[in-house]
């Protein structure tokens, strides 16, 4: 964690409403992506990082450790999208093969299918990689995984 976030997590632990803001500022991206890679829609997404902020809100002054602020989050994030998710299960595969089979459909359906097929953790950190441009070892301290853990996960 850098030192201005520090500086925000302190502050925004303090009541400090405009800390907080900007902590929401900085979070929102990696918070959305951890979200989508659980509940696979932009809506539930939506309202999962709607309710990861609101909990961090509530919660953020118990916080027993601020430098764990960014893990800390990820874990209210996972466990909130765990908790509204209405997965499905894995995408069959004759779904798979039509989704692929539609030329005129392009890539995103067929992109969406595989990820869909994918472990909650490597979309997670495909996502992160990907979306966010983090480091392994950023995505290992979100995830809570070891940085050697992350590279396996992504290949």
């Amino acid at each position: 964690m850098d030192a201005e976030d520090r500086k925000l997590v302190a502050g925004a632990r303090a009541g400090e409403r405009p800390a907080f803001v900007s902590l929401v500022d900085r979070y929102r991206g990696r918070v959305y992506s951890l979200a989508a890679s659980v509940v696979r829609d932009h809506e539930r997404a939506l309202a999962v990082t709607k309710k990861t902020f609101v909990k961090a809100h509530g919660d953020l002054p118990e916080l027993a450790d601020p430098e764990r602020f960014p893990s800390w989050l990820a874990a209210t994030t996972l466990a909130l999208a765990r908790e509204t998710s209405e997965r499905v299960g894995a995408v069959d595969r004759a779904s798979l093969e039509h989704t692929s089979a539609d030329p005129e459909a392009g890539e995103q359906p067929l992109l969406r299918a595989l990820l869909g097929v994918m472990p909650e953790r490597v979309r997670a950190a495909l996502d992160l990689r990907y979306r966010e441009g983090l480091s392994y070892g950023e995505i290992a301290e979100l995830l809570d995984e070891k940085p050697d853990e992350v590279r396996e996960l992504l290949a």
